[in-house]
């Protein structure tokens, strides 16, 4: 039960990667050029990797009912994804190596955020009851004023009163200046 939980966990931070964040209404959400006539916004994939924490068998067949529940939960968010690859990594820093700043510039970019380039930040890890998570960060600039549709920007005041900061990233807070 805990590693099935631990691959739910897993892949809910993933989905917080790919779609951003979500909540209130921001002007882009009207943009019917980026998010079609019907106000959804077509992703044509969403690849998402697990650390192999358990045969990979036993992993892919845990998450196969994901994938559905995966598309109708961003169905409702006005994200249609089209194809959801999910694949169990070969280890722990192949799955972590996989996200690259250039592919951070790249997922960013698709959602409308033109960035002059990303700074790696420093390694950290977080210790679940269970597991060590050895992460990467990156520190980007965005150059538009518009948040995408579904996401907001937020002050550091509002991050630290109004929005909830996953534990996981504690270690960038200080980066972030709260």
């Amino acid at each position: 039960m805990k590693k099935f939980l631990a691959s739910i966990l897993t892949l809910t931070l993933c989905l917080g990667l790919a779609t951003g964040c979500a909540g209130k209404q921001t002007p882009a959400e009207n943009d019917t050029e980026s998010a079609g006539e019907t106000g959804v916004k077509e992703i044509p994939s969403l690849k998402i990797a697990f650390s192999p924490y358990a045969d990979a068998d036993q992993i892919t067949t845990a998450t196969e009912p994901l994938e559905q529940l995966l598309q109708a939960k961003l169905l409702e968010k006005g994200y249609d994804v089209k194809d959801i690859d999910m694949t169990v990594g070969t280890s722990y820093t192949a799955v972590g190596e996989a996200l690259s700043a250039g592919e951070v510039l790249a997922r960013l970019e698709e959602l409308g955020l033109g960035c002059a380039g990303a700074e790696a930040l420093p390694e950290a890890k977080h210790i679940f009851s269970h597991i060590e998570w050895r992460m990467k960060g990156y520190a980007v600039r965005v150059g538009t004023v518009y948040a995408p549709a579904g996401c907001v920007w937020a002050s550091r005041e509002q991050m630290q009163d109004e929005y909830t900061l996953p534990g996981a990233f504690k270690a960038y807070r200080k980066r972030m200046g709260l």
